[in-house]
Parts: structure tokens; sequence; C-alpha cells
């Protein structure tokens, strides 16, 4: 059973050229006012002893999912939504670091020195043996 059986008959809109060209124009345009909005926080993470370059760090935006790992150099590259974000730095072994960041447009790379944790001592051992029949 139809409601509208009138629908059945209808013909496909021919939309005029300019409607689609002015329609392409817009969605390019709005496109293009999206991706400006993104800024681009670099750097590089070292050791604050030995100077070497860390590989692994977790590169993470506060509150957010948002986040990179250091490359074998220790550089990292991110994408920021706005110029002023906390950046959070953590790697296994060293203290983590925070770093509130301000873009401009001549933005310099960052540099992070991270320092080392104190020799800590394990509260707990969990030892796993493998059974087998």
């Amino acid at each position: 059973m139809l409601i509208f059986p009138e629908l059945l008959n209808c013909k496909p809109m021919m939309l005029p050229a300019r409607n689609v060209c002015s329609t392409i124009l817009f969605i390019v345009i709005s496109l293009q006012g999206i991706a400006q909005n993104n800024f681009k926080a670099t750097g590089r993470v070292i050791d604050f002893d030995t100077r070497q370059p860390l590989k692994n760090v977790s590169v993470i935006i506060r509150q957010t999912k948002a986040g990179t790992v250091t490359n074998d150099s220790g550089y990292f590259s991110l994408t920021l939504r706005s110029p002023d974000q906390t950046l959070v730095f953590s790697s296994i072994g060293y203290v983590h670091a925070t770093r509130e960041i301000h873009l401009q447009e001549d933005n310099k790379p960052l540099t992070i020195e991270f320092k080392k944790k104190a020799n800590e001592q394990l509260d707990e051992v969990v030892r796993i043996k493998k059974i087998s029949k």
C-alpha cells in the first residue's frame, strides 16, 4: 500500500550549472578555512645529563587523546587545533614533563630536556610460572 503514489512519477531535477559551481566553491572555501585553524608544534626530546636524543617518548595534548611519539632522533611533530595548548611528555625511567606552549606564526622548534627518575625499588615482584601438562 502506497501512501503517496504521485512520488513514483517524479522526474529528477536538473540543477543549473551556476548553482552546482556555487555549491562547490562554497565547500572548497569552507574546507580551506577549517584547515587554517591547525597549528604545528615541532621539537626534540633529549636526556638532560647526556644530551642524547630520546626515542619513543609519548607526546600527548593534555585533556585529549591526540598525540605522537618521538622518532629515533628524538624529534616529534604534532598538529594542534589552537595555538595555546599544554603538552605532556612521558617515557619509562624519566620524570614526566609538562610544557605550556603558545604558538606563533614564526614558531621555533621546542627542546624538551628529560631528567631520569631516581632509582626506585619495586614493592612487589610477580612471578609467573608456565605449567605444562
